[in-house]
């Protein structure tokens, strides 16, 4: 399940299937699984909660909301906003 990085795009490979991309367009990260542009980390973050959602984590346990708590606030939060 690993994520390959390369310069301008990152791949997410859950059990042999890609299971979402992140191209750089422009200086901005388009993450097939989010709905508008992120900077390199906040794609990054997308990739992370992609995975682990698809690799069957459970929907209601505590890990998984505080995981995607803090992936919404950092991926919500303006790319003028200082790093959290």
């Amino acid at each position: 399940m690993p994520i390959k990085i390369k310069t301008d795009h990152m791949t997410l490979t859950v059990n042999g299937t890609v299971t979402a991309e992140a191209t750089r367009i422009a200086g901005a990260w388009h993450v097939t699984t989010w709905p508008h542009p992120l900077d390199y980390n906040r794609a990054f973050t997308a990739l992370t909660l992609a995975e682990r959602l698809a690799t069957g984590h459970p929907r209601d346990g505590p890990v998984r909301h505080r995981v995607v708590r803090g992936a919404v606030r950092c991926l919500t939060a303006s790319p003028e906003s200082p790093p959290l």
